[in-house]
C-alpha cells in the first residue's frame, strides 16, 4: 500500500463539488525573493505538520520532481532532486518551508 492509498482511507472523501482548485500563496511568499539554484529550501522541523506527528503531506503531493521524502510515515526532507519550483512553499498550510 502506498502512501495516497494510506492517505486515503484515513482522511475523508473531498467534496467533488469543490472542483479541482489550487492552494493559493501564503501572504508571506514573495516571487522576487524565490531561491536561486544555490539556494536551498528548508523545512522548519518546529512549525512542519508531519514532523508533529500529524499526516500530512501537501508538500510532497505537488512536488512533480519527487524531491521530498519521508523518513517513515512522518519527517519529511528535501533531497537533491529539487528544482527550486517552489510549489511546496505554497501548498505547505504552515508555512514550514523556507529559503535558506
Amino acid at each position: 500500500m502506498n502512501r495516497r492509498e494510506f492517505l486515503g482511507k484515513l482522511l475523508p472523501k473531498q467534496n467533488s463539488s469543490l472542483g479541482n482548485s489550487r492552494v493559493s500563496k501564503p501572504e508571506s511568499f514573495d516571487s522576487e525573493n524565490s531561491p536561486t539554484e544555490e539556494q536551498k529550501l528548508q523545512i522548519n522541523t518546529a512549525t512542519c505538520l508531519a514532523w508533529n506527528d500529524v499526516v500530512c503531506s501537501s508538500c510532497a503531493d505537488v512536488c512533480h520532481a519527487r524531491a521530498i521524502e519521508f523518513l517513515g510515515l512522518f519527517r519529511p526532507v528535501i533531497n537533491e532532486k529539487c528544482d527550486n519550483c517552489n510549489e511546496c512553499i505554497s501548498s505547505c498550510f504552515k508555512g514550514a518551508i523556507n529559503v535558506c
